[in-house]
């Protein structure tokens, strides 16, 4: 009985070591030579001293996430022969990783929760004074997001790479520069931003919006281009903090900030003593983003736990092809998915006004589905980033498996929830009987929707750690623009299967998204992921 218990342990712990993706290659002591592949280690030796020989050299930072979980250097790019001493420390690897990840991950969502009730308190203010205010936010809001916010995170997302790579290669310096690149890139942008912000009001009368919403739109910018710089400096702070493993910080800030918004949304918007209506609303959100910013600069500027800033260089301002080349991918692959969500929207106008209130509940709820799996994604995308930097190419590929099976988890459980509520859920948003019935009617779809997006969530994250911000943008346009509106319209149009047909369409095009995605992290070569990242860090 016991022999058989020990063979049923030893099988599950192989099983668990092949899903990880270790093959047949035996596991090479510490003290051989053969540990690494010969340009592997000698890229590791020629790493700011942190090899010598087969001993690892802790570098004078702070472990990778404050708390670095240990990773048995011995470890090859292949490393499982199959009895059960070497599947067991394939084992242990990938819980450190998932320990790591939960870690990373839960106070990060966390975070992202109370940034996204930011959003919900200026709606909940404006709903009150009127549909014309209401609908001249949400055209501010979109136009911001498409023409601005998504742009800035695309520009931001190079961090992910360089930051985390940094990072993990022990080069504070390099992580420094970085910041001061991406921050000098969003400063540049803001340019072209502020004179069509500042001209909105024309640009919408020439497309024929209904005058009152255009001009109340207008004066909403005009107010709200104050708050864009400090949005684009707090996403960049919160990435530089997060590539070193700092997250506390930010969710303390986040934690302060939502309910500053909505204290601020009631006095500047219904208070009668301060209060002056609409523009109250845009007033609270530019005060809470500099809120925001200016907490992350304290941070940064005098505590001892981040790298520490030493001040602007004339190297951030040279050698920029290598972020811009990230960040148009970033650009690319963010801009253009948030603009499908954005058409989905204008889709589901021309169906009726019951179909937009329920697109837009249906919109609302992915959001608030998201948020969990991108937390992880942040998490995945610093944690490989890390691991590339420090050149432990197992951990990393470990890490991905690690990951993808946190996202299939957690995108299970997203859906599972959503479903069970299908009967009840819109009436969290609405009291209309016929929003609510094609809210319960479309909901079985939004619910198979949910497992890929919180799939490709994570499995975009995976890829920026790695690098591998060319893949997304591509995929995305196509995915997006050849497949998931065009099968949408076919769907509607032809086959009149309604707001259905709208989300029958986008779950094909997120589907071909995470599959090439997860394609690409399949079949990565860490080893040359590794010596890119060394090439890249050398140049900065």
């Amino acid at each position: 009985m016991f022999s058989s218990r020990t063979t049923l342990k030893e099988r599950s712990h192989q099983l668990i070591a092949r899903l990880l993706g270790a093959t047949s290659e035996p596991i090479t002591p510490v003290s051989s030579s053969s540990q690494l592949s010969i340009n592997e280690r000698e890229l590791l030796l020629n790493r700011d001293n942190l090899y010598n020989e087969n001993e690892y050299v802790e570098p004078e930072i702070p472990a990778i996430y404050g708390s670095m979980a240990p990773i048995p250097d011995q470890i090859p790019q292949n490393p499982f022969k199959g009895d059960d001493r070497h599947t067991t420390e394939v084992v242990q690897i990938a819980k450190n990783e998932a320990y790591e990840l939960f870690r990373l991950g839960v106070p990060t969502v966390f975070a992202y929760v109370f940034q996204s009730s930011e959003q919900f308190s200026t709606v909940f203010s404006l709903g009150h004074l009127g549909k014309e205010e209401l609908a001249a936010s949400s055209l501010a809001t979109m136009t911001a997001a498409i023409s601005a916010f998504s742009i800035f995170m695309g520009v931001i997302s190079s961090l992910d790479t360089l930051a985390t790579q940094a990072f993990g290669a022990g080069r504070p310096q390099n992580l420094v520069i970085y910041l001061q690149r991406c921050l000098f890139i969003l400063a540049l942008l803001h340019i072209p931003i502020a004179f069509v912000w500042l001209n909105l009001e024309k640009l919408l009368l020439l497309i024929h919006q209904d005058p009152q919403v255009a001009t109340l739109c207008g004066r909403y910018m005009k107010v709200f281009i104050f708050g864009s710089p400090g949005y684009a400096i707090f996403e960049a702070l919160k990435r530089y903090l997060q590539a070193q493993g700092i997250f506390a910080p930010i969710t303390v800030t986040l934690a302060f900030a939502a309910p500053l918004n909505l204290i601020l949304n009631y006095l500047l918007v219904w208070s009668p003593v301060v209060g002056f209506g609409f523009l109250g609303a845009p007033t609270a959100v530019v005060i809470t983003y500099w809120f925001q910013a200016t907490a992350l600069v304290l941070y940064v500027r005098f505590s001892s736990r981040p790298v520490k800033w030493t001040g602007f260089t004339k190297r951030a301002l040279c050698n920029l092809y290598p972020m811009m080349k990230l960040a148009f991918y970033g650009v690319l692959m963010i801009a253009t998915e948030w603009a499908a969500y954005e058409l989905t929207s204008l889709g589901a106008s021309f169906l009726g006004t019951v179909s937009l209130a329920a697109q837009s509940i249906m919109l609302t709820t992915t959001s608030l589905a998201y948020q969990i799996p991108f937390a992880f994604s942040v998490a995945s995308s610093a944690r490989v980033g890390n691991l590339v930097g420090s050149g432990h190419a197992n951990a990393a590929r470990i890490c991905t498996r690690v990951a993808t099976m946190i996202a299939l988890t957690l995108a299970t459980i997203n859906s599972l929830f959503f479903y069970t509520c299908r009967y009840h859920w819109g009436s969290l948003f609405s009291s209309d009987p016929d929003v609510l019935a094609a809210v319960t009617y479309a909901f079985p779809v939004l619910c198979c929707f949910v497992i890929f997006d919180a799939m490709s969530a994570i499995g975009g994250g995976i890829l920026r750690g790695m690098g591998k911000q060319n893949i997304g943008g591509p995929v995305s346009i196509i995915s997006n623009y050849c497949i998931a509106i065009p099968l949408a319209c076919v769907f509607v149009i032809v086959f009149h299967l309604g707001l259905r047909g709208i989300w029958y369409g986008m779950i094909i095009g997120i589907g071909m998204i995470v599959l090439c995605e997860y394609i690409v992290i399949a079949r990565a070569n860490w080893k040359r992921i590794i010596l890119a990242a060394d090439k890249r860090l050398s140049t900065a």
